[in-house]
This record gives C-alpha cells, structure tokens and sequence, in this order.
C-alpha cells in the first residue's frame, strides 16, 4: 500500500503541476483569444453614466477618417522583366541549343503587361508582349469598350533553328542554287575530267571485279579548302503568324465580327537529294557474276529556301432573342508557294556526261544542273 501510495501521488502531483503551470502560461493567452473572437462593443457604447469611453471615441473617429480617404480603384496595372544575359558556347553550332528559341546577349525585355480598367469606364484595354525583339516573341493587343466592339491584334513568331552551315551554293533567284562556274570546273578537272565515268560494254580484267572511279586525294583536299572559305548560310525557318479581329455590337441583339490574317514560314530546309547506280551492267568472267554489283549512292543536302504563306479571312454575324440565337460565318484560306521548285548545280561538274543515255546508270547524277519540285 505504502509503495502503491508512494508511487501513485508523485505522478499525480506531476500531473497536476503540469496542468497548473499550463493554465499559468496559456491561461491568459486564451483568455486574450477568447475576447479578442468577441463582436467589439459600438463606438456609441457608454460606461454606464452616460459617458463615451476614451479609446472607443478614437477607435470611431480613426475608422471614419479612413471611410473618407479610402484609395480609389486602381485603373492601369503595369508589369514588366527586363535584365541582362550573356552566355558562352563550346563550339561554332549551336545547334538544339537555340532549336525553338533565341537566347539573346546583352539587355533583354522578356515581358512587358499594360492593363487598363476602371470600373466607372465602359473602356479596357490590354497590351501583352513577351521576348521582344526575340525570334520568338509574341504581342497581344486588346482594346474593348464593352457592348460596342472589341479589337484584338495578335502577333507570334516561332522559330526552327539547325545551324550555320558552310555551303558552295548562292541562291541566285528564287529557287535557283548555283555554284560558281570556276570551282565546278577545277573540281571536275580533279576527277578526271567531263568523260570520267564508266563506259558501257568495257571489259574490267577477268581476275579483278568492276570498281567504281577512283577518288585522287588532291579532289578531297580541293573539296576541304572549298569548304573552309565557303559562306555561312543559314539552316532554319521563322514561322510568323499576324491577326487581326474587329467586332461590333450595334445593339442587344445583333453581333458582327471580322477576321483577317496571315502566316508565313519561310527560310532555309535542309532538302536530301540524290539517287543510286549498279555500275556491273556489263558481263564479267568467271568467279564474278553481274550480282556483284558496284552500287554508289550519290546525292546532296541542299539548302533549300522556302516561303509559304497562308492567307486567311473570315466574317459573320449572329442574331439573339432571349431563347433563340441565329448566326453565319464564312472563311476562306489561301495557300501560296514562293518557291514551286528547285534547280541547283552540281558541284562536281560543269558539263554534262558526254554519250550517257538519259536515265541510264552511268549517267545518273552525271549532269551539270537538276530539277526537284
């Protein structure tokens, strides 16, 4: 009993310590709480005799002076980002790096938001603009008087950047790739000249299988200087997209509305081109047989330019009642191609391959100019 009783008070007695210094420290915090939960008395409440309490007065008169200068609505809201960046590249191509964006040195505005509305004015206005002065920038303007019309204008560009590649051709008209008369002619020279190719009906040595023409290491070294002194062009395209919407609402009922605009995409698309030969058309000796073919690919990436427009153009009209709503709308696009086909040069030669019959083998990819469309 005595080590029962012994044991039992002390934690009572903790407990009940713990409970008292509780209600000592948070008692009146909770207290505080409570009354401050409480509904505030009226400023026009009286002590009893008939007398206005000091600190409720103050109270009073602090909350009509704020009631009469209390700040106007505001009407333009304007934010803006703007800073500066520079960065470094290991390398001449930058490749995905800048593939659908453009990452600018220097001072930047990356966004600009001017917002007008008043609640006393029937006017608001909007005017948004992101990465400006960027390839990718966008620009947003709204202008609305509220049941009379609206205008927006909209403006986006979004680029496909590959990279800054040296190329032999010139873009000398729209379509046209040309590559200088004097280079096509040193290099086809290097090869052996207008006739190097192999011939119809010639006979290769019995022990030796048929063999394409030979590549002289001065044609490549020529090919690297070429190359190394050639411009840069440009690998990419913008694709730019121009709005415009203006809408009237003469009165409750009827609403008129009108689109015009227009997208383009133009620049530079790595175009592949090109075809292959069997150059074995000929009979072999024995332990060769025509299957052993001699096959060459031959072909070229070119620059080609593009300049695509798309024209668009849309109106119309709706009539409303209170449980009836009538409308018609008419839009037409328009597609045009700057650049309908390609005609470019061949590096490599200056005249044609002299007796190939057309579409033979030897004489594939043996000719000074081409067509694509």
């Amino acid at each position: 009993m005595t080590t029962e009783n012994g044991s039992g008070f002390p934690r009572a007695m903790a407990v009940g310590v713990f409970l008292l210094i509780f209600g000592l420290l948070f008692g009146p915090s909770l207290s505080a709480a409570e009354k401050e939960s409480e509904t505030p008395p009226p400023a026009t409440e009286t002590l009893g005799l008939g007398l206005t309490p000091p600190l409720a007065q103050a109270v009073a008169e602090e909350r009509a002076r704020a009631g009469v200068l209390a700040p106007k609505p505001q009407t333009w809201h304007i934010f803006t980002s703007v800073g500066v960046n520079g960065y470094d590249l290991d390398g001449k191509l930058p490749g995905k790096f800048q593939e659908h964006a453009d990452v600018p040195r220097g001072f930047f505005l990356r966004t600009l938001d001017l917002t007008f509305l008043n609640k006393d004015s029937p006017y608001m206005g909007s005017l948004v603009a992101s990465e400006v002065r960027e390839r990718d920038q966008r620009i947003t303007a709204d202008i609305w008087k509220v049941g009379t019309f609206r205008t927006q204008i909209y403006w986006d560009e979004l680029p496909k950047f590959y990279s800054n590649s040296p190329t032999l051709y010139q873009n000398t008209a729209a379509g046209v790739l040309q590559v200088s008369p004097l280079i096509r002619t040193g290099l086809e020279n290097l090869l052996g000249g207008p006739d190097a190719a192999p011939v119809p009906g010639a006979q290769p040595p019995s022990t030796l299988p048929p063999t394409a023409i030979p590549v002289p290491a001065a044609f490549i070294t020529a090919v690297q200087h070429e190359l190394s002194v050639a411009p840069l062009v440009e690998i990419g395209t913008r694709r730019e997209t121009g709005l415009f919407s203006q809408s009237w609402t003469p009165n409750d009922m009827l609403e008129v509305h009108f689109l015009a605009g227009q997208q383009r995409k133009h620049g530079n698309i790595p175009w592949g081109t090109g075809t292959f030969a069997r150059q074995n058309i000929f009979p072999v000796s024995p332990p060769y047989t025509p299957g052993d073919g001699i096959w060459e690919a031959i072909g070229a990436e070119l620059p080609a330019p593009i300049d695509w427009r798309t024209d668009t153009l849309s109106g119309g009209f709706r009539l409303s009642g209170k449980i009836w709503t009538v409308g018609l709308d008419y839009e037409y696009q328009h597609f045009r191609d700057g650049v309908n086909g390609l005609t470019f040069d061949n590096w490599f030669r200056i005249t044609d391959r002299a007796g190939a019959p057309a579409g033979s083998a030897v004489g594939r990819w043996r000719m000074a100019r081409a067509q694509v469309a």
